[in-house]
This record gives structure tokens, sequence and C-alpha cells, in this order.
């Protein structure tokens, strides 16, 4: 979505690959630490499998490649707390969040089939591990919060997923606004279709297979549902309890809200 914004909605150059080849992405490196997990599963497979080391070979170049090549855009998942003080002053920012319960399931699918992580035990258990922030990209709040401290900045801009999924329309428009673009009618269509999830899914350009290509993820799609309130048909009632105590604990005084948590 904001690479076509930025570029006057470019669907041409949309089709080519999205992957650090349009945008810089900060943070891969935080999550392929030497951990056991990574010395037991990842290193004896590329050592065995030839198209696995290609694979890495292939993603390292991508990733140092992104740290020096100046694409106009950035993409992270670390907190503004760990980017440069000045961040909000010098650039726009675009934070998305979603459904820590939403979250919390999309996080178990990747994370147990990571090899360089390789969760082993249940959602349930991954659950308190995650209220605790004992995993990769954790904890969940202070991430959050930082970013909708700063939510009146001028730079900044504040989305939740639930509302993409809700008002595409409506949201590529804030996000023009915010981008200084002006959109037609017709362009908020073509962008609609091009970004609705299945599409994403099936865009071989979007939903890249270069960690699975890596044998970093065991999985066959790096984009899996997308869906709002999954988390109901894969918590149990008890961890749902839990949940909603934890993030009502959480956001209790900032005036952040979640659809879904009772």
């Amino acid at each position: 979505m904001a690479w076509l914004l930025a570029n006057d909605c470019d669907f041409a150059g949309a089709r080519t690959p999205l992957d650090q080849n349009r945008y810089t992405e900060v943070g891969n490196f935080f999550y392929l630490g030497l951990t056991p997990a990574f010395l037991r599963e990842y290193v004896p497979l590329v050592l065995t499998q030839p198209s696995k080391l290609a694979g890495l070979c292939r993603l390292g170049y991508l990733l140092l490649r992104g740290l020096w090549r100046s694409a106009g855009l950035v993409k992270t998942h670390v907190p503004l707390s760990l980017l440069p003080p000045d961040v909000l002053d010098t650039n726009k920012v675009i934070y998305v969040t979603r459904n820590p319960k939403d979250a919390l399931v999309s996080y178990y699918h990747h994370f147990s089939r990571c090899r360089v992580v390789k969760y082993s035990g249940s959602l349930e258990d991954l659950a308190e591990d995650y209220m605790a922030g004992r995993l990769p990209g954790l904890p969940f709040f202070s991430h959050v919060l930082e970013a909708w401290e700063r939510r009146d900045h001028p730079n900044m801009l504040f989305l939740f997923y639930e509302d993409m999924k809700r008002d595409m329309p409506g949201t590529l428009r804030r996000v023009a606004a915010f981008l200084g673009k002006q959109l037609t009618d017709e362009q908020v269509g073509q962008l609609c279709s091009h970004l609705d999830f299945a599409g994403m899914k099936n865009n071989k350009h979007a939903n890249s297979l270069m960690y699975q290509d890596a044998g970093i993820l065991d999985m066959p799609s790096f984009i899996r549902e997308g869906q709002v309130g999954s988390w109901k048909q894969q918590l149990s009632a008890d961890t749902d309890r839990r949940l909603n105590d934890w993030i009502r604990r959480s956001v209790e005084g900032t005036g952040l809200t979640f659809q879904g948590v009772q």
C-alpha cells in the first residue's frame, strides 16, 4: 500500500519482486541469532541441502543490500525506541497494530514453524510466554504504547489492522492524505482489488517465499489467513479470559482499546 501510494499507483512496478527490492527491511537480523534451535535444526539442514544453502545465501544478500540501498521506504517490526531518536521529526511513520489475541495466533503459526526459533509448545503455552514477553519481537504493549503515545505527532499515522479489513477504501484515503497524495475513485477501486488479502496471497511478488527457499520457514505460504477474530476458534475460554485481563491491565489509563476485548 505505502509503496503504491508513494509511487502514484505504479501497478506495473508492483508486479516486480517486493522483498528488499522496493523498501529496506530493518530488524530481520534480530531474529537470526545463534539460538539452540538454530544450531540444532537449521545448520544441519543447510549443510546437507545445497538448494537451502543457496536460498540462505540469496536471503543474506537481499538483507545486506537493504542496509545500504536507498529505497525511500523502510519496513520494520522494531519499536520506536530502537529507531533513530529523531525518526518522527525527519520521516513520516505509519504504525500498524492489531488485536493482541489475533497477533498471538499469527505469532504461534509462524514461530512454531520457524527453524530459527522452533517453538515446540502449544498455543496455550505460547500465550504465557507471549504475555511475559519472552520471545522475539516482544513485549507487545511496550512496543505499541510507544507509538500510541506519539499518535498525535503530525508525522505519525496510527492504524489498526481491523480498520483496514472493515474499510479498505477509507484507510487508503487516510494513508494517501498522510503521504500528501490524491486518489481518484478508480484508483481506490484498483488498490482495493490489488491489496485484497486473497490477491496478496496469490501474488508471488508480495507473498515472498525467500524464507521457505532458505529453509527457515516450514510453511507453504508466508501470508496465512489475515482474518479478524480467528482467536475465537483457537483459544480456550480460560486462556481468552487471562488474555483479556492482561490486555485491560496493560492499556489501563492510556485510552487505547482493541476490538474483541471484553
